[in-house]
């Protein structure tokens, strides 16, 4: 089967836009990645600290480890 010159063109920027649809989610997994990573490292920085911590917001507590 044969395509026309048009049909052509637009295969080329389908396959365009699929290449860049594909490295935008292979990016935004990273990025995911590293902020699961992040969030991990500071869960465990609060949680193993020696000092108290905590998150408080208009006069609340949101937040405290264990030793605060």
């Amino acid at each position: 089967m044969t395509l026309g010159v048009e049909n052509r063109g637009l295969v080329r920027r389908l396959r365009a836009s699929n290449h860049a649809l594909e490295t935008e989610i292979a990016e935004r997994m990273q990025t995911l990645e590293a902020l699961r990573h992040g969030e991990e490292h500071l869960r465990n920085l609060i949680h193993g600290s020696i000092q108290g911590i905590a998150l408080i917001r208009d006069w609340r507590v949101l937040f405290a480890n264990d030793v605060y």
